[in-house]
């Protein structure tokens, strides 16, 4: 849901569906889809947020992200400095600063207060980050940063250093999905193999 109470759904094959409730919540209308025949690279949406802004910003599988900011696109790909084109989720960490999950190419960080040309950094396992493959970052109360990976489990991100909790540590599976927390400060992780809590 953006500021303005409009729903979005991504699919993997029908784009991204602005939809919008009727006034009791009883009945949608699609009012508009963002696909292939409307400016999208591909079909193959996997996750969309909106920015302090109000721009959407959009991952699709194999080509990157592209934001939309209301009549255009402008995208950004391997071409532009993303580490993978495969973006499983994004992140704005504050205004003007995302941060983009990759399959394969770690993190990839985007940062608009920086000059064109060096506005892209990547972490990954080079940086010490412990696995390159990252299907989501979901920031806590603490201003820690859980990263859910394909191998390792969850990893955790202080800003100055990494933990990461797998099988051995507790955790049901290595292959982790993405994480929340509650409103009494419980992390909840999703596997491949159900929830785990911390």
């Amino acid at each position: 849901e953006d500021s303005r109470g409009i729903l979005w759904f991504s699919s993997m094959g029908g784009g991204a569906d602005k939809i919008e409730l009727n006034d009791d919540n009883s009945t949608i209308e699609i009012i508009y889809t963002f696909n292939s025949k409307t400016g999208l690279v591909n079909d193959e949406v996997w996750n969309m947020i909106e920015d302090y802004e109000g721009n959407l910003w959009i991952s699709i599988n194999g080509a990157g992200v592209a934001m939309y900011q209301g009549s255009r696109f402008t995208s950004f790909t391997e071409t532009e400095g993303i580490a993978n084109n495969t973006v499983f989720s994004i992140l704005e960490e504050k205004p003007g600063k995302y941060w983009f999950a990759t399959y394969g190419g770690g993190i990839s960080i985007y940062d608009t207060s920086l000059p064109e040309g060096k506005r892209f950094s990547v972490i990954d396992k080079s940086k010490g980050l412990p696995e390159n493959y990252i299907y989501s970052i979901y920031p806590d109360k603490k201003g820690n940063y859980w990263m859910a990976t394909r191998g390792v489990g969850i990893t955790v991100y202080d800003g100055k250093s990494y933990k990461t909790y797998g099988t051995n540590e507790g955790l049901n599976s290595n292959f982790a999905l993405g994480a929340t927390e509650d409103m009494h400060g419980n992390i909840w992780v999703g596997t491949q193999r159900g929830l785990s809590k911390f």
